[in-house]
């Protein structure tokens, strides 16, 4: 079932922060191509002209204005159709300001049509976003209240499929009662109240781009290949339908760097492995139990403390760090190695490319103890013995560095906790200030509740007295047989006896005249 709930400007704060914070930054870009924005559900289109009409406010204080092109998709070809002509009911635009009808509509029988040139920045297209392959290089995505009709296996196909779609400074718009869930090393908040986030330059999950096959062939019979299918370094055989177009150039290029550049890793600003050079795993391997990309639980035994010092020591001086003489034991060889990290400059997120460089292996030496004969020949081994006591020790001078790390991380965060309990402990005595007050409060109610009720008892108890005292004067006027006429001070009638109302032809809307009246 499709449902086809959709408004102009839903939540109108959220599309202010859109125009001021995101368009704004997207305008003043310099680049000639059109900002891209993917609209998934459109419905009847409310939500697509909403973002252009945003995008063309945000375009009026820009110095170089930029085009825009929406691709609105949805399943429903029949609200495609309606979208497609851009006429709304006048109720169905209630939440446009007159402002942008007067810019943007033009008003017809029936309703309000939207202008020639809002339409032409709207593209309405069918798409399945789970089944057929995203759009690409996008600016901004707006998925809202889409995914909340979604199973969260769907869900969590849907955020790498965004994340793959966006450009690496887009952003990706949801709605109030969705997030980016476990994705957080996709996306990070960029409004976090309005649920705006913006994409990070984070490795691409297991995400696989759906590919629509021929309708014609069996589903289990697998794609053919042709003979001269290219191969792999790793031996495996490309599908055709994966084949691009390469200059000569660039192919040979991809070949010298597979084959002689340096193993490596490109690696953020927190450690996270973005992407692996050549072949890592004598220096990486994934640790057991949870999957994580951290290249310091990857490393291999010998590797992680030399590995993190280098990062830090690139990371602290702003240049490239290099580490020489590591060792790497393998069995009972040594793997000595070289490693490089080198910041990369002019990106958005600072990055850093670490490089291993292998000079040669060796069997393990001997101990120290065993270096030393009884006459003293100590003059070859002697020499090994102390360049191996001297990487002893800058490997302990190194473990005692982390440590020291760890130490003062965990003070921090001895700290963090400290005054986390402090704030706790202050919102506690503030929720019991508040709550002695509601006591108090509650006691002055049942006080004053108490009153009233003792009050009403006393007016019920008049009330009665009252009753009886009139009911003795009605008998009064009644068993006298007088002509009885009681007046105010005023002079006005206030009552009067039957034989009254017989002998001065009184009427009872004369109580309250004067008595002066004939």
């Amino acid at each position: 079932m499709l449902i086809s709930v959709t408004g102009f400007f839903r939540n109108a704060e959220a599309f202010d922060i859109l125009k001021r914070k995101v368009f704004a930054r997207l305008v003043q870009q310099r680049s000639d191509d059109p900002i891209r924005v993917w609209v998934l559900g459109c419905s009847t289109g409310q939500e697509a002209y909403s973002m252009a009409m945003v995008f063309a406010e945000a375009s009026d204080k820009a110095q170089r204005p930029r085009k825009l092109q929406v691709f609105a998709t949805d399943l429903n070809d029949a609200l495609l159709d309606k979208a497609r002509q851009g006429l709304y009911a006048r109720n169905l635009t209630q939440e446009v300001t007159p402002e942008r009808l007067r810019r943007f509509f033009v008003e017809e029988e029936g309703g309000y049509r939207v202008s020639k040139s809002l339409r032409e920045m709207v593209v309405f297209a069918r798409q399945n976003l789970i089944n057929d392959p995203p759009f690409s290089r996008m600016d901004l995505i707006s998925c809202r209240n889409l995914m909340i009709y979604l199973e969260p296996s769907l869900q969590r196909k849907a955020i790498p499929a965004f994340h793959y779609a966006l450009k690496p400074d887009g952003f990706l718009f949801l709605g109030a009662s969705e997030s980016v869930g476990g994705f957080g090393d996709l996306f990070e908040p960029f409004d976090k109240s309005h649920r705006i986030y913006s994409r990070k330059a984070a490795p691409p999950r297991l995400f696989q781009l759906p590919i629509k096959g021929n309708p014609d062939r069996p589903a289990a019979v697998p794609p053919t290949r042709k003979p001269h299918a290219s191969v792999s370094e790793a031996g495996h055989k490309t599908p055709e339908m994966f084949h691009a177009e390469v200059s000569p150039e660039r192919e040979a290029d991809r070949v010298a760097v597979s084959r002689f550049a340096p193993s490596g890793a490109l690696i953020s600003a927190d450690l996270q492995v973005l992407q692996f050079r050549g072949a890592t795993a004598a220096y990486l391997q994934h640790p057991t139990g949870k999957a994580s990309l951290d290249i310091l639980k990857m490393a291999r035994e010998g590797l992680m403390l030399p590995l993190r010092a280098t990062i830090n020591k690139a990371k602290k001086e702003d240049r490239i760090a290099r580490r020489e003489g590591v060792r790497l034991r393998q069995g009972t060889r040594t793997r000595m190695t070289n490693i490089e990290v080198i910041p990369l400059r002019n990106l958005k997120e600072p990055c850093f490319l670490v490089v291993f460089e292998e000079t040669g292996t060796r069997k393990l030496p001997v101990k120290v103890s065993e270096l030393t004969d009884t006459r003293g020949e100590t003059a070859g081994p002697a020499k090994e013995a102390a360049r191996r006591i001297a990487e002893l020790e800058s490997e302990l001078k190194e473990t005692r560095e982390y440590l020291q790390s760890v130490h003062e991380r965990q003070e921090a965060a001895n700290e963090e906790l400290q005054a986390s309990n402090e704030e706790v402990q202050s919102a506690n005595e503030e929720l019991q200030s508040v709550n002695e007050e509601l006591e108090t409060s509650k006691e002055e109610l049942e006080s004053a509740n108490e009153e009233l009720t003792t009050i009403n008892e006393e007016m019920s108890s008049r009330n009665l007295e009252l009753s009886r005292l009139n009911s003795d004067l009605v008998n009064i006027q009644t068993s006298a047989r007088l002509a009885i006429v009681l007046l105010g001070r005023d002079l006005t009638i206030r009552r009067f006896s039957t034989q009254a109302e017989k002998q001065f032809n009184l009427l009872a809307a004369d109580v309250g005249r004067a008595s002066s009246h004939g």
